[in-house]
């Protein structure tokens, strides 16, 4: 097991987002972290312990985060009306898990959603799968950040856009 992750520790895991260790267990002679999923129905998640930092992450620090909010403020909009080669990008950067890709799908949202009350892109359409991938990006990053930041979950938008000026 790795040292560095420890019973009743908050994590990020990859593609789950927000999720604490709740236990480990020894399952056929190999070591798992046991973690309960922060959204949804909080489902139980096995990680294997030997590949632990691979899947999981400890909550970035808030030097970390004023890095993210960094890129995010250099952060443009990426569009191609080629739906299949959009979503196979959203989807290959959503998997990653890295922290610069999912705040990259976040902003891809927030310059979406401001760019559809100013009327800078009428072509630019996203359909209901785009928005899903992006939103689950957004959950995702505004879930560490507020942890990371203390703030709640309610103010955290707020405060990381007027960070980043937008």
């Amino acid at each position: 097991m790795n040292p560095q992750f420890q019973v009743d520790q908050t994590v990020i895991h990859k593609r789950e987002g927000l999720a604490k260790i709740v236990s480990t267990a020894l399952i056929a002679d190999k070591q798992y972290y046991l973690l309960k999923a922060a959204r949804g129905d909080g489902e139980m998640i096995y990680v294997p312990g030997d590949s632990s930092t691979s899947i999981i992450r400890p909550v970035m620090r808030p030097e970390e985060a004023q890095e993210v909010l960094d890129y995010m403020a250099s952060v443009k909009m990426e569009y191609t009306s080629n739906t299949k080669q959009r979503r196979d990008f959203y989807k290959r950067l959503l998997n990653s898990g890295e922290t610069e890709d999912i705040a990259f799908l976040t902003m891809q949202l927030r310059i979406y959603e401001l760019s559809n009350h100013d009327s800078e892109n009428p072509d630019m359409k996203l359909g209901i799968m785009d928005i899903d991938m992006l939103s689950k990006a957004d959950n995702i990053l505004m879930d560490e950040l507020a942890l990371t930041f203390d703030k709640s979950r309610e103010d955290i938008k707020e405060f990381i856009f007027k960070k980043i000026n937008r």
